[in-house]
């Protein structure tokens, strides 16, 4: 890449000199100058791309996964291999990681889905290892994980001291664990421990407990155990709810802190949500629902701007009835239906263990036909 203004022509020693001359000079923003210098469209629809950071502007060609899956429905295969092959190396090369990126990191990043890579090259272990990468689960889900095992409510569940909204299982027991919040002991205890968590907890953990839970992790390696951390949620709803819990989340930097850790550990932990994502979130809510509640957010800030108490005030008010009259009572149905499907799910991880070590779960559960979104 040219470190050259292509602008003027000045020539910059680094990236960081470009971008500073451009600045100073030019009078541009970063994102301004990579547009109209480069003009990189989508391929699809042909509209101007977006620049959000110097890796992704030029190993983009979609502006979102719906135009590349609608372009390739007509492109050549070649070509299109090609394209999710360039993807898949740009974000291994670009984040320096060791292993592919696994079903949630294709999805949060808006790459090229597993079922796209088995499509096109037969296998997702096909395509990285084309990429020249190793999956990070590289392995199928085990026979019967999705049939009733009448055998598993025999099972005691041991469960933390600490585990502050324990689930409730026909067999338990509460004990002081090393980490983690359930296990189970002989003869079917495999060094598989469950973290359950909900979403607030999910977020905090990712946040301000990050190098506590990194410590948690690092026990567990210590011991040569895996950790499943069951998060009672899904990435739709901590998305769509971000800014109704009172304090909206830097939501890209706990997707980047989950990727930090489900690689780092690989082999030790893997991240599971057992919430349901759907056309309609919840059973009460719809996308009509967000939008108007986003739309009011973003009326109250600039009413506070221009300090228009009076009105900001009835919005308010009209944003808390929204919370309380219609919001919370689907959330709560929503948070028991995933606690439900917690409960179901925490017996089979850590009596199966070992056998569900390599798997990309949450695929799995996403596309099993009990558990589709």
């Amino acid at each position: 890449m040219s470190l050259t203004c292509k602008i003027c022509g000045k020539a910059c020693k680094n990236k960081q000199g470009l971008h500073s001359h451009v600045s100073r000079v030019h009078k541009l923003t970063i994102p301004e100058y990579y547009i109209q210098v480069y003009q990189k469209r989508d391929k699809h629809t042909g509209e101007l791309l977006e620049f959000k950071d110097f890796t992704d502007y030029f190993n983009r060609d979609f502006k979102n996964i719906n135009n590349f899956i609608s372009w390739a429905k007509n492109a050549k295969i070649e070509e299109v291999r090609g394209l999710m092959l360039k993807q898949l190396k740009a974000r291994v090369t670009g984040k320096e990681l060791k292993f592919a990126p696994p079903h949630l990191e294709l999805c949060l990043n808006k790459m090229p889905s597993i079922d796209m890579f088995r499509e096109y090259f037969g296998s997702y272990s096909k395509a990285c290892e084309e990429a020249g990468v190793p999956p990070l689960y590289p392995k199928g889900l085990m026979k019967d994980f999705f049939v009733s095992n009448p055998e598993l409510d025999d099972v005691k569940i041991m469960i933390d001291t600490r585990e502050r909204k324990p689930l409730e299982f026909k067999k338990s027991t509460s004990l002081k664990l090393d980490f983690g919040d359930y296990a189970v002991g002989d003869p079917y205890y495999n060094y598989t421990y469950v973290d359950r968590k909900d979403e607030s907890d999910f977020k905090s953990t990712l946040t301000t407990g990050f190098e506590r839970f990194k410590r948690e992790l690092d026990r567990a390696k210590h011991f040569d155990a895996f950790l499943f951390v069951v998060v009672e949620g899904s990435i739709e709803s901590i998305i769509n709810n971000n800014i109704l819990f009172g304090s909206r989340s830097n939501l890209s930097f706990i997707w980047h802190n989950m990727r930090v850790l489900s690689h780092e550990y690989a082999g030790r932990c893997q991240f599971i949500f057992t919430g349901k994502n759907g056309k309609n979130l919840f059973d009460q809510l719809d996308s009509d629902f967000y939008n108007e509640y986003n739309e009011l957010n973003d009326l109250l800030i600039n009413l506070k701007k221009v300090k228009n108490e009076d009105r900001a005030s009835k919005i308010s008010k009209k944003m808390w009835v929204m919370r309380k009259k219609i919001f919370e009572p689907a959330y709560e149905k929503y948070v028991a239906d995933a606690r439900i499907e917690s409960q179901n799910i925490i017996p089979k991880l850590l009596v199966y263990g070992k056998k569900l070590w390599e798997t990309d779960l949450q695929y799995f559960i996403d596309n099993h036909v009990l558990g589709r979104r």
